[in-house]
């Protein structure tokens, strides 16, 4: 405690610190009239300040109070301090926190894990399905372990209530939020925390045994905002290449526990825990549905996200925190020139709404030519020229970049692998004009696609997170992510000369670009300048400056060749909007159609390309139900003219481009049977309907 402080705290004699982080201190204290020792939490003055933090600190507590569980730290009292600073007093658990634990004895063997996890899982499950109560900081640091004779005796979740009543402040923005936080936090914590259902906790348990098992958490990158990044868009690592000891199964279970959709985890903490003991006793074929995970884009940092301290020094909750990926984020931009989609607070009135509903009968089926499968893990399928016409580039997580005949299809390596974190491609369409990108270089190779011979290295003002190449070839638009700042420096490079230009920063954290045929004005999207999330985002063009808004979060963007209309792909992963789901619809904004903000009804897209006259638009879903849809729109009409289901059988993004004819609609997304990484490329007809 401060020097001069009472060795009293509400009548409850200090014994001994425990530890201290973020929000405040431990202590060992005697209870006032009970030979009982307790744990006492002091929270900090300037938490304890805020009006709306303690108004839901009391409802909590007071709730919580009434949790009785043999898994659950129980709360025994609360009060104020004399200087005004909350407190409360719970079981004294005189053990170790699992991230100590791990910390100072290596990764736990699943069979000592499990019982760990089994206790864990018992009481998120009892809080939420009996009292509708979520945890919303479950991580090693919070759980609390005894042991007997060699084996765990006693498994103590700690800390209920406190985060709840942190995320839910709308004063407390930044306060007690920490690494170690961030690296077991869900998706949906990070986009929506005042929707929270018992599937946040079970993807943080998940994260939590990831940790145990391998001592670090699923994701590595250094920073909260990187590893937000890796939350909501980063498919989940084998755990396996970790721990190759483990069982073959357990990477299914993982997959599923750490999806990023809620709907695609397993209905209960117990489920996944059951799935994970299975797994170690040769039951997991049989026991795990696979996943049908979606990847989510973000926009930009959102509020404060519910933090909570433990009994624990807070240094322990950055177990995860191993200093590897550097989080792939991303970009901004607003100079002569550039257009920015971003978000600001703007009325909805002002738009023009309309629902593409087509003819009355429903859109044709779209004929499937063939199904490709090629032995790489595709993060990216680009159209471009080679020597003798089109061909098609994919991008390997291994940096590795692949090409594809569009007549044969047979596939050949272009150029070699490069990185150890995969490459991003970006391709003129136009002209034999390619640039890899590696998010370990502060450089961008530009080559031929058709002979793979690499004719620059240019340097750029980061470490590439997203690439654009006009269709004519002359430019080329670069993003590059300021940890710093959060957000992208974006470099010009004139692919004439290799000469480059840094522009004005994009505001955002993940930049999705496009741009008209000759490079001279870049689509992107941006946030506001404070970085809070909003239901509205902007359009701005430097020629007389256009405001209008769309809704949710854009997960990719495709222009006219003419650069006359903009459409914009609205993903799962997009802000709640009163009442609506509109959010969530692919936004066209049009400026021969007055400006106007129109929107195309399909829902949670990922992807979109427009076909080489610019009279169609293809658009694939994200995965729901291991299984996306592909919809061919009618972009003068704006109706759906075709569409047609395929499987996914992992949560990979899906990209797709059309043929240099526009007849072919081409949609490459990574595919995971069995233990195999693969490709799967679907072709289908966009005439045969």
């Amino acid at each position: 405690m401060d020097q001069g402080e009472s060795p009293e705290i509400g009548g409850y004699r200090i014994i001994r610190q425990l530890g201290s982080g973020g929000m405040g201190a431990v202590y060992l204290v005697q209870h006032p009239t009970l030979p009982r020792q307790e744990a006492l939490k002091l929270l900090d003055n300037a938490i304890s300040r805020d009006e709306d933090f303690r108004a839901r600190f009391t409802r909590e507590a007071d709730l919580l109070a009434g949790l009785s569980h043999p898994n659950i730290v129980t709360l025994h009292n609360r009060g104020e301090s004399e200087d005004g600073r909350l407190w409360l007093t719970m079981e004294y658990v005189d053990g170790i926190d699992a991230a100590a634990l791990v910390r100072t004895e290596g990764p736990m063997p699943l069979d000592v894990a499990l019982p760990v996890l089994i206790g864990a899982a018992s009481a998120l499950d009892y809080t939420y399905q009996r009292k509708a109560i979520t945890h919303r900081d479950v991580k090693p640091a919070n759980i609390l372990v005894t042991f007997h004779a060699g084996r765990v005796e006693q498994v103590k979740l700690a800390d209920f209530g406190i985060a709840k009543a942190m995320g839910e402040s709308t004063s407390l923005t930044s306060t007690g939020i920490t690494v170690g936080t961030m690296a077991f936090i869900s998706p949906e914590a990070i986009t929506d925390s005042t929707n929270i259902t018992g599937a946040a906790d079970q993807y943080s348990l998940a994260a939590t045994a990831y940790a145990l098992l391998t001592g670090a958490g699923p994701f590595e990158s250094v920073g909260a905002p990187a590893l937000m990044y890796d939350h909501l868009n980063t498919p989940v690592p084998s755990i396996l290449a970790r721990r190759p000891d483990l069982p073959a199964g357990v990477d299914l279970v993982f997959e599923r526990a750490l999806a990023k959709n809620p709907k695609d985890r397993y209905a209960s903490c117990r489920e996944f825990t059951l799935a994970l003991k299975k797994s170690s006793v040769g039951q997991m074929r049989t026991s795990v549905t696979p996943i049908q995970s979606t990847i989510h884009h973000v926009q930009a940092l959102p509020k404060a996200l519910a933090q909570q301290p433990k009994g624990i020094d807070e240094a322990e909750t950055e177990v995860a925190r191993q200093p590897k990926r550097n989080g792939r984020s991303h970009t901004r931009a607003a100079l002569a020139g550039v257009v920015i989609i971003g978000a600001v607070a703007l009325s909805a009135t002002a738009l023009a709404v309309m629902r593409a509903t087509g003819n009355s009968e429903s859109p044709q089926e779209l004929a499937l030519v063939k199904t490709i499968t090629v032995d790489m893990n595709s993060s990216s399928l680009m159209r471009t020229k080679g020597a003798t016409g089109d061909v098609y580039l994919l991008g390997d997580e291994d940096g590795s970049v692949w090409s594809l005949s569009p007549t044969t299809y047979r596939s050949t390596v272009l150029l070699k692998a490069n990185c150890a974190r995969g490459a991003g491609l970006a391709a003129s369409v136009d002209t034999q004009t390619a640039m890899r990108f590696c998010p370990d270089n502060n450089s961008v190779d530009v080559f031929d696609p058709g002979s793979g011979v690499n004719r620059a290295s240019v340097a750029v003002a980061g470490r590439p997170t997203n690439a654009v190449v006009a269709s004519s070839g002359n430019l080329a638009y670069v993003t590059s992510y300021d940890a710093k700042t959060f957000s992208n420096a974006v470099t010009r490079v004139n692919l004439t000369d290799e000469s480059t230009a840094v522009l004005p920063k994009l505001r955002t954290l993940v930049p999705k670009l496009a741009t008209n045929s000759d490079g001279s004005v870049l689509y992107a999207n941006a946030v506001s300048d404070n970085y809070s999330y909003s239901k509205l985002s902007s359009v701005l063009r430097s020629a007389g400056e256009v405001s209008l808004s769309l809704e949710g979060t854009a997960s990719s963007i495709a222009t006219a060749t003419d650069g006359g209309a903009v459409f914009v792909a609205i993903g799962y992963n997009s802000l709640q909007s009163t009442g609506s789901d509109q959010r969530r619809r692919v936004s066209v904004f049009d400026s021969s159609r007055s400006n106007a903000l129109e929107y195309i009804d399909i829902q949670d897209a990922e992807g979109l390309v427009l076909s080489p006259d610019g009279g169609l638009l293809a658009v694939v879903t994200e995965s729901r139900d291991r299984s996306s849809v592909v919809y061919l729109v009618d972009v003068k009409s704006r109706s759906i003219a075709g569409q047609r289901s395929i499987a996914r059988e992992s949560s990979s993004r899906a990209t797709l481009v059309f043929d240099g004819s526009g007849r072919n609609i081409v949609v490459a997304y990574g595919s995971r049977p069995g233990e195999k990484v693969q490709t799967k490329i679907n072709v289908l007809d966009a005439t045969r309907r």
